[in-house]
């Protein structure tokens, strides 16, 4: 424990807080062990999110049974399970960004069978990245082992 009771590293005086973003696909369990191993050896929270677009809230039943074993998988892996309908999902992620201190946040790669670049991801999550402080750290979980996160750092 550290001087101020809690159990977080800081990083230039900040608590370190995970996000990963998950869709209903079975490569999100990945995604979530992923970012429980960087929460750990960081120190920091996990926090685990999925944005429904309210226009397709009521989504295949198969999607909504994988969504609650993902959202239990990472909350045995110590997270914070955060669901929204929102109309832009871009824009509620950059919400909740900004509202927790969010101080990573973790994507995965698209399933193009490509192994992206740092330029071809920042295309990419273009969309996402204009609601999201320059302070936080992008990584981009490749969907094939072995291969290295990409990690952007935008300050």
């Amino acid at each position: 424990m550290n001087e101020e009771g809690n159990n977080f590293s800081f990083n230039n005086g900040k608590e370190e807080r995970i996000l990963v973003c998950i869709t209903a696909q079975e490569n999100s369990k990945r995604l979530i062990s992923r970012a429980a191993d960087i929460a750990e050896v960081c120190g920091g929270e996990l926090h685990i999110i999925h944005v429904q677009n309210k226009d397709r809230v009521f989504g295949k039943e198969s999607d909504m049974e994988l969504l609650q074993k993902l959202f239990v998988y990472g909350s045995e892996k110590g997270g914070m399970v955060h669901f929204c309908c929102y109309e832009n999902i871009d824009e509620c992620i950059g919400r909740l960004t900004k509202d927790m201190g969010i101080t990573k946040i973790m994507f995965g790669q698209p399933s193009e069978g490509v192994i992206l670049s740092k330029k071809m991801v920042l295309e990419k999550l273009n969309q996402i990245l204009k609601y999201v402080p320059k302070s936080v750290e992008i990584i981009a979980v490749p969907r094939q082992d072995g291969i290295d996160d990409i990690r952007i750092k935008r300050n």
